[in-house]
C-alpha cells in the first residue's frame, strides 16, 4: 500500500468575492447551417487572436464560411487521430506556468473546437480500436456494443479537460441532435448537443461556465442562455449579473461579458426588429423664394 507524507503546505482559502473567472469555457450548440462556424469572426472582430481545433469531416473541415478571415488572426490545427488530439493538448498546456496559451510558438487567446460532435467520431474510432473492432455491428456471443459507448464518456471528459487545462478562453461547437426518455407511449424527444451514447450530452454542459443554444426567435439567430424544458442551456453569473435570456451569436462579446464587461453585456442583450428604434427623418420643407412670406 502506498504511504503519503504531509503536504507542503494547506491550500490557500478563497473568499466568494474573489472568485473570478479568468478564462471563459463555453459551449454553443445548434442545427446544421444555423451558423456556429461562421459566428467564429465575432471572435476576430473584437480583437482575439484564435485558434481552431478542427475535427469535422472533409477537406474543408466544414470551415469555408470563415476562409475569408486574415491569416494573422486565425489559424486551423486539422485532427483526425486521438493520438494527434492528445499532443495538441499538452502543446497548448506547455506554456500554462506564464498564463499564455501557445501552439508551435504562436500565442492565442481562444481556442475553437469546431466540433464536439466531430470529436465524437473521433472517440468512437479510438473505442473500436482498443477493442479490436472495426464497427460497433450487433451483439454476438462473446460480444457486447454496448461496451464502446461504456468506454467514450471517458474519452470525452479526457477531451474537455484537455483543452480547458490551458491559458486561453475555450469555445466548443456542437450539432444538435434529438434525445429522449422514456419507453413506448410515454417516451419524449428533445434537442441536445450532438455526441456519441446518452450519457455525454447530459454530462459535459456541466463542466463549462457556458452553455448556449442556438435557435431561431422572431426570424432572427439567437442564443437562449436559460433551459427551457430539456433543452439545456445557461451561463454562471452572480446573482446580480444575469444574461439576457437571449443574446445575440457574438462570441467575442460573450467572452467579454463573462469576464466581467459590462458594455459588452450591453451589446449582446437581442433586441426584436420591432423594437429597434427607427432613425427619424427630418421633414422636408420646400425652399421658399427670397422676399416671399410663408
Amino acid at each position: 500500500m502506498a504511504q503519503f507524507g504531509p503536504t507542503n503546505s494547506l491550500p490557500k482559502p478563497v473568499k466568494p468575492s474573489e472568485v473570478r473567472t479568468s478564462y471563459a469555457t463555453i459551449l454553443i450548440w445548434a442545427v446544421a447551417r444555423w451558423g456556429k462556424t461562421n459566428a467564429i469572426r465575432t471572435l476576430v472582430e473584437e480583437g482575439f487572436r484564435v485558434l481552431i481545433v478542427a475535427t469535422d469531416q472533409g477537406d474543408a473541415m466544414g470551415l469555408q464560411t470563415i476562409s475569408d478571415l486574415p491569416d494573422d488572426r486565425i489559424t486551423i490545427v486539422p485532427v483526425e487521430k486521438w493520438e494527434e488530439a492528445m499532443l495538441v493538448f499538452a502543446e497548448l498546456a506547455r506554456d500554462k506556468h506564464k498564463g499564455i496559451a501557445t501552439y508551435m510558438g504562436e500565442r492565442y487567446d481562444v481556442m475553437v473546437n469546431d466540433s464536439l460532435s466531430g470529436f465524437g467520431e473521433i472517440w468512437m474510432s479510438r473505442a473500436l480500436e482498443v477493442m479490436g473492432k472495426e464497427e460497433v455491428g450487433v451483439a454476438y456471443p462473446g460480444w457486447d456494443p454496448r461496451r464502446v459507448y461504456g468506454y467514450i464518456p471517458e474519452k470525452g471528459r479526457q477531451t474537455t479537460k484537455g483543452l480547458t487545462n490551458i491559458a486561453a478562453h475555450c469555445i466548443f461547437l456542437a450539432r444538435e441532435t434529438q434525445s429522449g426518455e422514456g419507453e413506448g407511449a410515454a417516451r419524449i424527444t428533445f434537442p441536445a448537443p450532438e455526441m456519441p451514447g446518452e450519457k455525454l450530452p447530459r454530462e459535459l454542459p456541466g463542466w463549462l461556465d457556458a452553455v448556449g443554444y442556438g435557435k431561431f426567435f422572431q426570424g432572427d439567430r439567437v442564443i437562449l442562455t436559460e433551459a427551457e424544458g430539456k433543452v439545456v442551456a445557461g451561463i454562471r453569473a452572480p446573482q446580480g449579473r444575469r444574461f439576457p435570456k437571449y443574446i445575440i451569436p457574438n462570441y467575442g462579446l460573450l467572452i467579454k461579458a463573462m469576464t466581467g464587461d459590462d458594455e459588452a453585456m450591453r451589446k449582446l442583450a437581442y433586441v426584436p426588429k420591432a423594437q429597434q428604434k427607427v432613425p427619424s427623418i427630418p421633414p422636408v420643407t420646400k425652399p421658399t423664394a427670397v422676399g416671399v412670406k410663408q
